[in-house]
């Protein structure tokens, strides 16, 4: 059975380096990520350990969304749980709560009655004349 895994990360600096220390300090630098076919997968366990992913080498399927901006960056992905299917949701916003609820408001739209829901979201506070980078992943094994 496929395990679902999350993680995220923050990064500062000019653009370009912002969003390569993002993407280290989620532990997926080094991941090559063939994206999904659609916003929808088969239902499994979730793990939220970002030591976990260190462990996943070469190539695997999954989501990753991503904000760098001057100025505070939020990203969330938002999973609504049915019986045999998780539906994945995306929100990008200047505030945490902003991209939590746009990812929810995202969710809402598909008129599904969820089991459950399960998020994962990252904020990156404005720094003056730094780039602010918010990562958040999921990854399948």
């Amino acid at each position: 059975m496929a395990k679902y895994y999350l993680t995220w990360g923050v990064g500062y600096g000019s653009k370009l380096l912002a969003e390569k220390n993002a993407l280290r300090n989620a532990n997926i630098s080094t991941i090559k990520l063939k994206g999904l076919d659609k916003l929808e997968i088969p239902k499994a366990k979730f793990v939220d350990d970002r030591t976990a992913i260190k462990k996943i080498k070469g190539e695997t399927k999954g989501i990753i969304l991503k904000r760098c901006v001057k100025g505070e960056a939020a990203v969330a992905l938002v999973f609504g749980i049915t019986a045999d299917k998780v539906y994945i949701s995306k929100g990008r916003a200047g505030s945490l709560q902003k991209a939590i609820n746009k990812a929810n408001y995202e969710l809402k739209k598909l008129n599904i009655d969820f089991e459950g829901t399960q998020q994962i979201a990252a904020s990156a506070e404005a720094q003056k004349g730094r780039y602010s980078c918010a990562v958040v992943a999921l990854l399948i094994r």
